[in-house]
């Protein structure tokens, strides 16, 4: 007869995220309507993120180093300093259309569309 060992839930939970389970986002749940943009070589994917107000973007860094510089204008987020492996989210408040660059990379750029 085999024993079954109660083991709570928390500690299940606790466990998957120490092994890196609970999703491609290292177990962080992304806001309804979070759009990822990745960054494939040099550039920005996809290179024109739509979301509504109130939505957010994560940039994916990967293992080379990236920032995300905003050009100044009403509405745009804080700009993300030089990063590399990690997720960085931004919310935005404003609708309009929020242009950005890697300063790292000249000519890496993309933009953000927000809608109401």
């Amino acid at each position: 007869m085999t024993r079954l060992m109660k083991v709570p839930v928390v500690a299940i939970a606790l466990a998957a995220l120490a092994c890196g389970g609970g999703g491609e986002n290292g177990g962080i749940v992304d806001p309804p309507g979070t759009v990822v943009v990745s960054m494939p070589g040099n550039a920005f994917s996809p290179f024109n993120a739509t979301i509504r107000v109130g939505e957010a973007i994560r940039w994916e860094f990967p293992s080379n180093e990236h920032d995300v510089v905003f050009v100044p204008m009403t509405g745009s987020p804080a700009n993300i300093p030089v990063t590399r492996n990690a997720n960085v989210s931004r919310t935005f408040s404003t609708a309009g259309v929020f242009p950005y660059d890697c300063r790292v990379h000249p000519g890496m750029s993309g933009q953000v569309t927000v809608t109401q």
